[in-house]
């Protein structure tokens, strides 16, 4: 099947790749004889508003499912899926280790829909997709050269945290992942650090603050720790 190699990744895109890494699901489900390639997103009910943005920024003409507490996108039209979603993670790529998981979907879709393999080794790759173990046994993820603000917006929406910190007077926020996504959270640390500039009308205190200075207490082990822009 051929793709479109002139898709366009605009910054929605971006922040979208790094909201995926943080809360978005690809995953396989069987219905009787047929399987159903799906990219989802779960939230607690007061982030609605991330969702409808995300049904916005796709044209899905898609209902949102709605339950008592929380917010639900699921998509899994094969052409969304194929003019849209597959481009925009093929063009600008995850950056976790849920990248190897997008792969295996990726690829097992279009054995799916060529119909090259069959549904009982589809259904293997499907048991894959949930093993905690063979996901941690995937390679590491290496390549960050495409980080951008956006991204990390979309990763800090996700997985981010907003505090103030009396002890230092800052204002910081924190991103805590497991220990496989390192690599992730040390590329986001050093494009900040690169590209993240203190606004000139901001408060000194909180100015001094902006960019970490070297010797600052490092962030408990286990999270990141950073400056707000």
């Amino acid at each position: 099947m051929k793709m479109n190699k002139n898709f366009m990744i605009t910054p929605f895109h971006q922040w979208l790749v790094g909201f995926t890494d943080g809360d978005g699901s690809f995953y396989i489900k069987k219905h009787g004889k047929a399987l159903t390639f799906t990219l989802a997103y779960h939230l607690v009910k007061d982030d609605i508003m991330c969702i409808q943005n995300i049904k916005k920024g796709l044209k899905l003409d898609q209902n949102i499912e709605m339950r008592p507490k929380s917010v639900m996108l699921s998509i899994i039209k094969q052409s969304v899926i194929i003019d849209t979603i597959i481009p925009i993670f093929d063009h600008y790529s995850l950056m976790t280790k849920k990248s190897n998981v997008y792969n295996l979907w990726r690829e097992s879709f279009f054995h799916y829909i060529n119909r090259s393999q069959s549904k009982k080794k589809l259904w293997e790759i499907k048991y894959k997709l949930n093993d905690s173990k063979f996901l941690q046994e995937l390679p590491d993820i290496t390549n960050f050269n495409h980080m951008s603000t956006e991204y990390i917006v979309g990763f800090l929406e996700a997985e981010g945290s907003f505090v103030l910190s009396n002890s230092r007077n800052a204002c910081l926020f924190y991103i805590s992942q497991h220990e496989d996504s390192i690599y992730t959270l040390i590329a986001i640390k050093n494009y900040i650090e690169k590209n993240w500039k203190p606004i000139n009308s901001t408060p000194k205190l909180v100015n001094k603050y902006l960019v970490v200075p070297p010797g600052a207490p490092q962030a408990p082990q286990g999270t990141f720790g950073a400056a707000g822009r």
